[in-house]
């Protein structure tokens, strides 16, 4: 439904019914009445109109790094994701963190894939990366990406990983989806 403007009121004429119940669904797509979730906001769906959306985060305890071997982007030898379900518009930024490190001198990625309404495989240009450096306790990095092309519905965004060789450890891992 979409807001419309009121009527002008003239002095000594009744409202109708009508009239009422249009003035009273117009109140009805104000940012209050569609605000339903806490932590929830209100984005422009549309001219006039409003839609809630709810931003959700999913952290895997530090206390279980992971590793993979993988030349492409795959889900970690043990444990998956983080992942997170999302009701989208066509944008949201998409925030990713992780503790990474490899026993070689090569390279270790972080990205994400989202499927759902969105199909979107994980890229180089949508990741964090350690490069080139051994380090022994991991190197903690993060990035925040602003997604311009997903289609609008149920979206699920789940971290994957890749090397460049060796084999790369990821702790502390978090994903973090605003969508718009």
């Amino acid at each position: 439904m979409a807001w419309t403007a009121p009527m002008t009121a003239i002095s000594g004429t009744p409202y109708t019914a009508a009239q009422f119940n249009g003035f009273r669904d117009s109140m009805l797509e104000t940012e209050v009445s569609r605000a339903q979730t806490v932590g929830g906001y209100c984005v422009t769906v549309g001219m006039n109109q409003l839609a809630e959306r709810v931003p959700d985060s999913f952290f895997v305890d530090p206390g279980t790094p992971d590793t993979t071997t993988s030349n492409s982007y795959t889900d970690l030898d043990n444990t998956g994701g983080p992942a997170v379900q999302v009701i989208t518009g066509e944008t949201a930024w998409v925030s990713i963190y992780a503790s990474l490190q490899n026993a070689s001198a090569v390279a270790s990625f972080m990205s994400y894939r989202i499927d759902g309404a969105t199909s979107q495989d994980p890229s180089d240009s949508n990741s964090i990366q350690l490069t080139n450096a051994t380090v022994a306790a991991g190197q903690r990095i993060g990035a925040v990406f602003f997604n311009t092309d997903l289609t609008p519905g149920l979206n699920i965004f789940t971290a994957q990983y890749r090397v460049s060789s060796g084999t790369g450890t990821f702790a502390v891992r978090t994903l973090a989806v605003f969508p718009f």
